[in-house]
């Protein structure tokens, strides 16, 4: 155990644990975190995997502070080099995440300088919006923004846990992240265990029986919304991206500008690629 190595705790004369620094893990700190800690840990991580892998895509989460919750951006100095990088925080509806319940009329507004609570009638999408649009930006000092995990939270019932994984995931496409990270896929979900971890409950996909009666019974989606057309690789900006998993059309748009680099001549190579799917 390094935290016993270290001297945080030991063992008293009748074998029972005992904490020797109380305050070892004190985040009540005017010390930076994410300087003092991530950017050594970034920097190692980077230099052994690249040791193994040259051409490595390090993928950065930066550390959220459960105490004074906010958006960190990016610096250069967070940066252990100077390409490949891809700055990967998570991202969820956290009111819907906590109380496993999904309303339209609040939502957490995040900044840099913390988190506040919106309340109004539809407000969700719209905070939700804003601030991810803050997120799309957060990481360009060191690369591209990914949302490292987004999702939520099993609210009961299949209508309105699809309704806000939709409505998230509109929230993302609007606000033009450019790439997310699903939280997640276990296939093994059900009623009792849920995900099998920490309680969590967050699958799109369940091993319990389908209820509805035009199923076969078996393992199913839950939350079908999760199954999006999206841009795989466009010559260009994107400018509009939006679909809406809960209307029977299936209609998806997408409008971008063309990149000036990609001339005529090399049009023919930078070839637009979309995910479609199919019922």
């Amino acid at each position: 155990d390094p935290w016993y190595d270290n001297g945080v705790w030991d063992y008293d004369a009748n074998g029972k644990m005992r904490l020797l620094k109380k305050r070892y893990f004190d985040l009540k700190t005017e010390e930076d975190f994410q300087a003092r800690y991530m950017r050594p840990f970034w920097k190692g991580v980077t230099e052994a995997v690249r040791a193994k892998i040259p051409d490595a895509i390090i993928f950065m989460g930066p550390a959220l502070d459960m105490e004074k919750p906010r958006l960190h951006v990016a610096s250069v100095e967070d940066a252990p080099s100077d390409n490949r990088l891809v700055w990967a925080p998570h991202w969820y509806d956290g009111l819907t995440f906590q109380f496993c319940v999904y309303r339209t009329w609040a939502a957490m507004r995040v900044s840099e300088e913390g988190m506040s609570l919106a309340i109004g009638p539809d407000v969700a999408e719209g905070v939700h919006e804003e601030s991810l649009k803050r997120v799309a930006g957060s990481g360009d000092a060191v690369g591209p923004t990914l949302l490292g995990e987004s999702g939520v939270h099993w609210c009961g019932g299949y209508a309105i846990t699809d309704m806000a994984l939709n409505d998230s995931m509109c929230a993302i496409e609007n606000s033009l992240v450019p790439a997310v990270t699903i939280w997640n896929y276990a296939p093994d979900n059900n009623e009792k265990e849920k995900d099998g971890w920490n309680k969590e409950d967050l699958s799109i996909f369940t091993s319990e029986p389908n209820p509805r009666p035009d199923s076969n019974g078996g393992p199913h989606l839950r939350m079908p919304s999760s199954v999006r057309p999206y841009p795989f690789k466009l010559a260009g900006k994107p400018v509009e991206v939006h679909f809406n998993g809960l209307s029977n059309d299936k209609s998806f748009i997408l409008r971008f500008e063309m990149d000036p680099k990609c001339s005529r001549k090399l049009r023919s190579t930078n070839i637009d690629r979309l995910y479609v799917f199919s019922d």
